[in-house]
């Protein structure tokens, strides 16, 4: 199966915010947290809003982004499957974007390992929608 280079971009970006967020659990496991860039993780990861019906945000991340990297794989033998796809990496974007407003406007602090994931997780949601676009011709 060739691959164009859109759908290796994409792929590619699911795995390193999977992987981001597999080594941010990891890290939060150990007592420790990953901070790629300042000091404010432990603040966002250990904050009431990082966990979500008791599990931590990063283990939802790991099991969204496998999913997605699933769905994704799957999608492309039909434009249904492709619609499916692009709406969960919508759902992501969003949560994405409430994450972010959650650091800004009520912890008041920030943690960089989760901006990253969470700018992935936009861009991830900004290829899906052009890609999306040119499916749609076809379909």
């Amino acid at each position: 199966m060739n691959m164009k280079p859109s759908q290796i971009y994409l792929s590619t970006l699911i795995i390193l915010a999977l992987i981001a967020t597999i080594y941010i659990a990891y890290t939060a496991s150990q007592g420790t947290e990953l901070c790629i860039l300042g000091s404010g993780c432990a603040g966002v990861q250990n904050s009431e809003y990082g966990t979500l019906l008791g599990v931590k945000v990063s283990i939802w991340g790991m099991i969204a982004f496998t999913l997605l990297f699933i769905l994704y794989g799957w999608a492309h033998s039909s434009y249904k499957r492709y619609r499916l796809y692009f709406t969960t990496a919508l759902v992501g974007a969003i949560t994405s974007l409430i994450f972010i407003a959650i650091q800004a406007f009520i912890l008041e602090q920030w943690c960089s390992s989760c901006l990253v994931v969470d700018l992935l997780m936009l861009i991830i949601a900004f290829l899906s929608y052009l890609e999306f676009r040119k499916l749609r011709k076809y379909y």
